[in-house]
């Protein structure tokens, strides 16, 4: 979603629903997506956080179709490394990963359901 030439900009909160079923409810501003919003895009990943002329800027949750939820950063629409991750099995991780592959990389601290830490 980007500004439009028209004057009837969206501007405040409303929803947006693409033709291919992606739909985006939040906040607008002139236009933009920008401000605190949900996009449920079209492969069933869900965003839920803060964007700037629509892409995820800032605090920010991503739902992936499996159940796994990666919790972090976001500038200028990409997940930044150091995150916190909820598996669908009920394990937890916290520490990097890389973005590209959402695989844990570098340090951090993996928690089993059970409550053992790896």
């Amino acid at each position: 979603m980007h500004k439009s030439s028209s004057k009837n900009w969206q501007h405040g909160k409303g929803k947006y629903i693409w033709k291919n079923g992606q739909e985006y409810e939040g906040d607008f501003q002139e236009g933009w997506i920008t401000g605190y919003g949900t996009m449920k895009y079209d492969d069933g990943r869900i965003y839920k956080g803060y964007w700037e002329n629509a892409e995820e800027e800032g605090l920010g949750v991503l739902t992936l179709p499996s159940g796994e939820k990666y919790e972090g950063k976001w500038l200028s629409g990409i997940l930044q490394p150091k995150v916190k991750v909820e598996y669908s099995n009920g394990d937890k991780y916290s520490g990097e990963i890389d973005v590209n592959g959402l695989k844990k990389q570098g340090k951090g601290t993996l928690i089993l359901k059970n409550g053992d830490k790896c």
